[in-house]
């Protein structure tokens, strides 16, 4: 793997992230290399203090990994150009074409249904070179992740838990078949993380039950005054198809159980501003991994919390200071001190090139795009194009 050019911050790679046995290595990035369902329930939102289960429900499911649910893709070829295909991904009948590995019933997921910033990519009147990339890695709508594991007492029910409501997050569930979720953890309440929010009434619809949601108490306050339509929907003047959620309320630090799974929200800060992250551990050998998007520095009482990760996804916005996003070397720092096994950055403006950057990163960080779905249990990841949908439902 070539070294990135010594513009940037220089990063010393501990070996064990790629191999026990290999030397040490030292990893730059640029500073700059692109110019450019249940009975109905009331809608009024009081937090309340998170169960330590919560009790299934008969919703829709479907093994989001099966062979008949998602077909190979097509990609652009082998990582960086060359003939080594990312690790594991094999090649199927065409170049040109991944095969997607079957998933492990027992097993933690990830898909990164948008990976950019408050703007998306390509941005309103923007014609730089990643804005008008033909690379659909350089696409990215606003950022939102699926969590996805088979539920404690029954492993043939797949549960689907979002991680934010992106103002695109109807055109991203469509796109992955998406046709039920279990729940909705809130980083934040920034416009690109909640103003999706009102298309879960279509989920209630479709499950025909409430959904549980999930924030710390400034986040539910601004849901509660932004969406009172919602959560004071008996004020509306006309009877209205609005979503019905359960709002819990949560607190950096102290773990919550969702369907067997351990959920841990983080403290983080965006600037000023204290945020949360997510950290998942589903069982003790099948996978972990911590969601810090919108993160401009990680306090030192969360930096435990991030220990022993399978994967690590950061924010990386661009390579240039900014005042509530991390930069791509600040990224790498938090990479190498934490130590994960992979990690995957997100929130990319347009300064930054899939295609430059990838390759100058060390063999455990990649840049999460649009599609991509992350295996935590046996270390592969896949993609899916907007082309090509999945076959059936999740």
């Amino acid at each position: 793997m070539p070294q990135a050019r010594a513009l940037g911050r220089s990063i010393s790679k501990p070996a064990a992230i790629i191999s026990p046995d290999a030397p040490a290595t030292t990893h730059t990035v640029a500073n700059a290399l692109v110019n450019t369902s249940a009975p109905p329930v009331s809608t009024a939102m009081t937090p309340t203090t998170a169960p330590t289960a919560i009790d299934p429900r008969t919703t829709f499911s479907q093994n989001l990994w099966s062979d008949n649910t998602l077909p190979p893709v097509a990609l652009h070829g082998p990582r960086n150009g060359g003939d080594e295909w990312p690790r594991g991904i094999v090649p199927a009948r065409s170049p040109k074409r991944w095969a997607i590995p079957t998933m492990p019933r027992m097993s933690l997921d990830l898909l990164f249904l948008g990976t950019g910033t408050s703007a998306g990519v390509p941005m309103i009147g923007c014609d730089c070179v990643v804005c008008t990339s033909d690379d659909p890695r350089d696409q990215r709508s606003r950022p939102s992740v699926m969590v996805s594991y088979p539920d404690e007492t029954d492993t043939q029910r797949i549960r689907h838990l979002l991680i934010d409501t992106s103002p695109e997050m109807r055109t991203q569930v469509i796109r992955h078949g998406i046709t039920h979720l279990d729940a909705v953890l809130y980083t934040h309440a920034h416009a690109d993380h909640i103003f999706g929010l009102d298309d879960l009434r279509r989920f209630n619809a479709v499950m025909d039950g409430p959904i549980d949601i999930y924030g710390d108490q400034h986040t539910l306050e601004v849901l509660h005054a932004m969406f009172g339509y919602i959560f004071q929907s008996h004020k509306n003047i006309n009877k209205s198809f609005v979503a019905t959620l359960i709002a819990h309320e949560v607190k950096p630090g102290e773990a919550i159980n969702l369907f067997g799974v351990r959920w841990t929200p983080l403290r983080l800060l965006h600037g000023r501003l204290p945020i949360l992250g997510y950290r998942v551990d589903f069982g003790d050998a099948t996978g972990s991994l911590a969601y810090c998007t919108d993160v401009s520095s990680i306090p030192p009482e969360t930096y435990p919390l991030l220990a022993d990760l399978d994967v690590l996804v950061i924010d990386a916005l661009r390579y240039r200071h900014h005042p509530t996003h991390m930069t791509v070397d600040q990224a790498l720092e938090v990479v190498d001190r934490v130590k994960p096994k992979r990690a995957f950055f997100t929130h990319i403006a347009h300064d930054i090139m899939h295609a430059d950057l990838e390759p100058k990163l060390p063999d455990s960080v990649m840049i999460a795009h649009d599609g991509l779905r992350v295996r935590c249990a046996e270390h592969s990841a896949t993609t899916a194009p907007e082309s090509e949908k999945p076959h059936g439902r999740i």
